[in-house]
């Protein structure tokens, strides 16, 4: 069985209803508050937390802390790496207790940061700073949670990290659904329960940390493997931090587009990324879990074998997403939304939204399988130059882009990017780790197949079809059959024989 295979499959129940709770939450999102003025309160007020979500949570925490965890776990045992764990969050409660207060003092200029535009509507700005300050908290507790969760999946303990986003999830769905009142009533809730929510989880995985045998005690007297630790994590944290700036220039520009602009582009966005969050996040997950015990070891070609059957997973997953977003926006945007308040308008205007972001499809989930790599062998540094670079481009690119688009040369322009950064880390991969390429050639086949299934399918006369509706939904599970036929599953994630 391949290595990279049993914790993948390890977590993979888990990581699926996370990922399908996630989608819940968007469905019921979508339905209840539409593309409209509300919707747009709650997703620049969610942006301003969430530009540091991915810096002190999800992205380069786990990067760098799961790494640190492994080696420190194979020096000295769980013992070692339950007071590295410590030492850091010593550490990290401060900054995160610094972090808030500022944001929920400053609230009015963070908001006017995310989305200046709403200045155009009266009162929406003051709105959405209201907002900031009860969504604020949920920064708090997705870091802790994040932290944790490296902890346990250096373990070999993918089910409890995977399953928490479940509980943050039913909290937002609850107050989408429950109780009564107007949309700007509903958002109030929102933020609540979204913070509740969280909170909720990080007990979840304190819980299972403590069978394991972990007590919380962070302290700020040091650790030996702390500052190691620090220098990794500072410039991942950059890194992140500079695509975070990239979705906070999408978001100014879609903020001065109108009412509902801002919605139909991140629900774009979210499409577009949910490939990556179904399948290459858990992959990337895991790969870096095994890549970094595999180097605490001593096994240099271990690891760069596991190093390509993660990118050749994730290519294998990213190549099919890609053409079906492009192919089959508009179906694919009333399927998941069209209910409730997403209306006719809603669907057009996000599903051009969403054709222009398809090549992200396939760079999302690249980039992450590349960045999860590169940190296993410790290096953070290139994807953050990379990524500040990229964001010196942002602005130029997406105005002139908009200018000749409107609101979907936000997408094109994000594509560029994204797609620019992931070709050349793949290059600083080969060049600084030399883990060599996977063997794709199968996968090219069946990605050539399941194009010239849809083009087919596509052009058949409607006398030949069962009906729009039917053919919407059957042709795309016909190609993706097609696709797996012709393509056969990667080594990550089949069975060795």
């Amino acid at each position: 069985m391949s290595a990279l295979s049993g914790p993948t499959r390890a977590g993979g129940f888990a990581s699926l209803l996370g990922r399908l709770s996630s989608l819940a939450r968007e469905l019921v999102f979508a339905a209840v508050f539409g593309a409209s003025s509300a919707s747009d309160l709650w997703l620049a007020a969610a942006r301003v937390p969430n530009l540091f979500r991915d810096v002190l949570a999800e992205g380069a925490m786990a990067a760098a802390l799961v790494p640190a965890l492994a080696r420190r776990q194979q020096e000295a045992g769980p013992i070692g790496a339950f007071s590295l764990l410590n030492a850091l969050l010593g550490v990290l409660l401060g900054v995160l207790g610094l972090l808030t207060g500022a944001m929920m003092w400053f609230a009015e200029p963070a908001a006017r940061l995310v989305a200046a535009g709403f200045e155009q509507t009266p009162g929406k700005l003051e709105l959405t700073s209201s907002l900031v300050v009860w969504a604020a908290p949920g920064l708090a507790a997705a870091s802790l949670s994040s932290a944790v969760g490296a902890l346990l999946q250096v373990q070999g303990r993918f089910f409890i990290p995977a399953l928490t986003p479940v509980v943050v999830n039913l909290a937002v769905i609850g107050a989408c659904v429950l109780g009564e009142g107007d949309a700007e009533q509903r958002v109030w809730r929102l933020a609540v329960a979204s913070t509740l929510g969280g909170a909720l989880g990080v007990v979840v995985q304190l819980g299972a940390a403590w069978r394991s045998g972990y007590r919380l005690s962070p302290h700020v007297r040091g650790h030996p493997a702390l500052r190691p630790l620090l220098v990794t994590l500072g410039p991942a944290m950059i890194g992140v931090l500079a695509g975070q700036a990239s979705g906070l220039i999408d978001t100014r520009f879609a903020s001065a587009a109108g009412d509902g602009a801002l919605s139909a582009v991140t629900y774009a966005y979210r499409l577009a990324q949910l490939p990556r969050s179904l399948a290459a996040v858990p992959i990337a997950t895991a790969g870096l879990a095994v890549i970094a015990a595999a180097l605490s070891r001593q096994e240099p070609a271990t690891a760069r074998k596991h190093a390509r059957d993660v990118l050749a997973s994730s290519v294998w997953v990213g190549l099919p997403a890609m053409l079906l977003i492009g192919f089959w926006s508009e179906p694919l945007v009333r399927a998941v939304y069209q209910r409730g308040a997403f209306v006719e308008a809603d669907v057009r205007a996000t599903a051009a939204v969403l054709q222009a972001y398809s090549p992200t499809a396939l760079a999302f989930v690249l980039h992450s399988a590349v960045v999860a790599v590169l940190a296993a062998w410790g290096d953070t540094r290139w994807p953050m130059w990379v990524a500040l670079f990229a964001v010196g481009l942002k602005v130029p690119l997406a105005a002139w882009w908009v200018s000749r688009s409107g609101v979907e040369g936000i997408a094109w322009a994000h594509s560029a990017i994204i797609l620019g950064e992931t070709l050349f880390l793949l290059l600083v991969l080969q060049h600084t780790v030399r883990v060599g390429w996977p063997r794709l050639g199968r996968t090219f086949v069946g990605f050539a197949v399941m194009a010239l299934t849809l083009r087919v399918g596509a052009e058949l006369p409607s006398a030949w079809t069962p009906g729009a509706a039917v053919m919407d939904l059957l042709l795309p599970l016909l190609s993706i059959g097609v696709y797996v036929l012709a393509a056969g599953l990667p080594a990550g994630l089949r069975r060795d024989k």
